[in-house]
């Protein structure tokens, strides 16, 4: 039961509880703070927007008008008043959640720091919650331990050197949150992981350019011309390639080795081209970002990538125009295949298209998901898009494109099902059972052009798995547009 004992309520228009930002009870005489050109006592204004260009906060001194109505809402506009939604009260249950502690009789917004939040954290004297005025003022906040003075909010960071998490070294300048790095720009070294957000220390990069040294370490100054040289260099603490935009020549060895090759922007082709433009064997954990492989054209039995005993992480990469023997050969590997164009692999004489994963005899990592898998062909009564085999415990794919893929005779688009089953994705033409799937022309922009990006309305469009979490396509383009992500490599942006 509330009790009153006597005291007249002192009852205001209800404020929304947003409105904390327009009040404030700093010490002082005067309402002045420096650099705010204001010459009335009574002025207040809550942040720079409210005060007006190269003006400061200024408040309220006068604790029986503790409060800034600097939107006009109670009187003229930044004025000092008494505060609206005051309210005597006997005990808490007087209360509001608004105002929820009683004190001294009166319902109030605060009695300490901690019962503000971080846009107004400090409790002031008229226990209303107000801006901060230093870094002290945000002492013990949790992840918001600096003042942005242009607001009075306590925030994350105010620069870079804020940021000590490995994975969030960027302090966004709208938000003033730590976050992943996105671009090779926001990195001291210029190589950002967009895989795991973080920036690459300069002494553990070996640097790669299409026109750089054919010999010599591999440095920033003086990068390499080729994988081959800089795979070379790879040790345990030295193990992430960066490739610059460009066209190199040379195929890709990873034998045993643990390496991240970050190569957005650059195209390889084996030489002589009748060789695999990648091979990953014996123990291999290798990363791909942003890779296009191309270019071999060797008889019905070489195959243009393979990943075989070893691991494999392959993201917003291409695979294309390799007219060997089919596409990537996964044999006994666990991967993670995720935003890859596969097209234009094998022909009439190649045993499988784009993608055969076989021998998968242990539990792990086995994702295909967001891919666009198309134009790849096989020979007669085979699987030309993926075919799946000798898999001990079935695997599950989504958000595939796997469609007109070149199939002669008997063949299909996709293998046995009792091996590989999948789920909202778009397999055709063949009709295959699973949620979410469908079977219709996903419309590419222009394949004759190579050109495998979704024209807007095509029938990928908002249809993938509504529980996706994937947050970037293949040009790094952000997931989802609509409320639904597409299917396929490629997000429809507007």
């Amino acid at each position: 039961m509330s009790h009153h004992h006597g005291r007249r309520a002192r009852r205001g228009p209800s404020l929304l509880a947003g409105s904390a930002l327009a009040f404030f009870a700093l010490l002082g005489l005067g309402a002045l703070v420096t650099g705010c050109q204001v010459t009335n006592s009574n002025y207040c204004c809550s942040n720079a927007a409210s005060c007006g260009d190269g003006n400061a906060v200024s408040a309220c001194a006068d604790p029986a008008r503790p409060y800034c109505d600097d939107s006009g809402a109670y009187g003229p506009s930044h004025t000092c008043i008494a505060d609206p939604q005051a309210t005597d009260c006997g005990g808490p249950d007087d209360c509001t959640a608004e105002r929820p502690f009683c004190t001294d009789g009166t319902c109030v917004q605060c009695e300490g720091n901690d019962d503000c939040d971080d846009a107004t954290p400090v409790c002031g004297d008229a226990h209303l919650c107000t801006v901060c005025g230093g870094d002290d003022d945000c002492t013990g906040r949790v992840g918001a331990t600096r003042c942005l003075l242009d607001t009075g909010a306590c925030v994350a960071c105010l620069a870079a050197t804020d940021c000590v998490d490995a994975t969030s070294p960027v302090c966004d300048e709208d938000s003033h949150a730590c976050r992943g790095c996105a671009a090779d720009s926001e990195c001291d070294s210029q190589v950002c992981n967009t895989g795991t957000g973080a920036c690459v220390d300069e002494a553990d990069v070996i640097y790669l350019s299409a026109s750089g040294q054919g010999s010599g370490t591999c440095t920033r100054g003086a990068p390499c011309n080729t994988f081959a040289l800089g795979l070379a260099q790879v040790t345990g603490g030295r193990n992430v390639i960066k490739a610059a935009p460009g066209s190199y020549t040379g195929a890709i060895t990873i034998d045993g080795l643990t390496v991240s090759i970050l190569a957005d922007g650059a195209t390889v082709q084996p030489s002589p081209s009748t060789v695999p433009v990648l091979t990953i064997s014996n123990g291999a954990d290798v990363t791909l970002e942003g890779i296009t492989l191309t270019g071999v054209i060797g008889s019905g039995l070489t195959v243009a990538a393979s990943c075989s005993q070893s691991t494999l992480t392959m993201h917003r990469s291409t695979l294309i125009a390799n007219t060997g023997g089919g596409g990537l050969l996964i044999t006994g590997c666990e991967f993670s295949l995720v935003n890859n164009v596969i097209a234009l692999n094998g022909g009439l004489t190649s045993t499988f298209g784009g993608m055969r994963i076989t021998d998968i005899t242990t539990v792990g990592t086995h994702e295909l998901r967001f891919n666009t898998i198309t134009a790849n062909g096989s020979v007669s009564n085979t699987v030309s898009g993926v075919e799946c085999t000798s898999i001990a415990t079935p695997l599950v794919f989504e958000n595939n494109i796997v469609y007109a893929n070149v199939v002669q005779g008997s063949g299909t688009q996709i293998g046995d099902d009792a091996d590989c089953s999948w789920r909202y994705s778009d397999i055709g033409p063949q009709t295959v059972a699973g949620t979410g799937n469908i079977n219709a022309d996903p419309l590419f922009v222009d394949p004759a052009t190579r050109d495998f990006h979704l024209m807007a309305g095509s029938p990928a469009q908002d249809v993938a798995d509504p529980a996706a979490t994937d947050t970037v396509d293949i040009d790094g383009d952000a997931r989802p547009q609509g409320d639904r992500a597409d299917m396929g490599a490629d997000e429809i942006t507007p």
